[in-house]
């Protein structure tokens, strides 16, 4: 166990991690993130914090209190929000890599991680083992500043997070239109807009943004959207908002796709309007 690694947390990502690094044949030891794990804890050159934001401070302090990281050893956690100066303690180098993808599954496994982002923050010695570590996983290693790194979140929320938010909303218009559904999925009405969901997601990839925008604001379709809007504020006035936000910004990509000054010009009145 002399230079295994020492992974805490058996949440998500931490199971994910420690699944994939047992079948690399890595050496490690895998603690869960709550209660006490001090006393027999190893000494590690490599110590890994896999758990939730709140408890990362308090997680690292505990392990410089335990003396397990040897002297110029690495500590790490995988938050995509905290910076690694939270790990700051004597006698270590920190970093932090936020692997960008969502972990659903309470189980993992190592194609998890193959050819995913792995998004990079901390000390500069720190970045041939982080490298090193993210090559094991299969991932690629992106490198950020600290002072950006909670913008970048804010990113991946908005494309992850916001994502599942907006096909709730969706279902939830279904629900109100009557699309009639077999008794199978009926229990699950997002299942709906996956074929879309997924050819949007192929078309971004083919394509790349403005290019794989398309519906009534990418063509100009001032009735249709006017429609869409008589329909939202009878029936669904909550979700109206939305709508004319994201209206509008999907309008400014319209423009970079081709839509002309003048088409834009009426949406953009019918959308801002109240």
């Amino acid at each position: 166990m002399k230079d295994s690694i020492l992974l805490i947390g058996k949440g998500r990502v931490g199971t994910a991690l420690g699944s994939c690094l047992r079948t690399q044949k890595i050496p490690l030891v895998h603690r869960a993130g709550r209660g006490k794990f001090l006393p027999d804890i190893p000494k590690a050159r490599l110590i890994l914090i896999a758990v939730k934001d709140s408890a990362v401070s308090d997680v690292a302090k505990k392990i410089h209190q335990s003396r397990a990281l040897k002297p110029g050893s690495f500590l790490a956690h995988f938050s995509g929000s905290l910076s690694s100066k939270v790990l700051r303690g004597n006698g270590c180098f920190v970093f932090s890599i936020h692997p960008l993808k969502s972990f659903a599954f309470p189980e993992g496994k190592c194609s998890d991680f193959q050819g995913i982002p792995f998004i990079f923050e901390g000390d500069k010695k720190a970045i041939k083992p982080a490298e090193k570590f993210v090559k094991i996983l299969g991932g690629k290693l992106f490198q950020i500043k600290d002072k950006n790194k909670i913008l970048y979140h804010a990113a991946a929320c908005i494309a992850s997070n916001f994502l599942v938010t907006l096909v709730s909303m969706a279902a939830a218009l279904n629900k109100k239109a009557g699309i009639s559904e077999r008794k199978s999925q009926s229990r699950q009405p997002e299942l709906f807009f996956i074929p879309l969901l997924s050819s949007t997601l192929k078309n971004i990839e083919k394509m790349g943004i403005p290019g794989a925008l398309t519906g009534p604001i990418e063509r100009g379709d001032f009735s249709t959207v006017t429609e869409h809007i008589k329909a939202l504020k009878k029936n669904a006035p909550e979700i109206l908002k939305t709508y004319r936000i994201l209206g509008l910004e999907t309008l400014k990509l319209a423009r970079l796709k081709g839509l002309s000054e003048k088409e834009s010009n009426l949406l953009k009145m019918l959308l801002k309007n109240p």
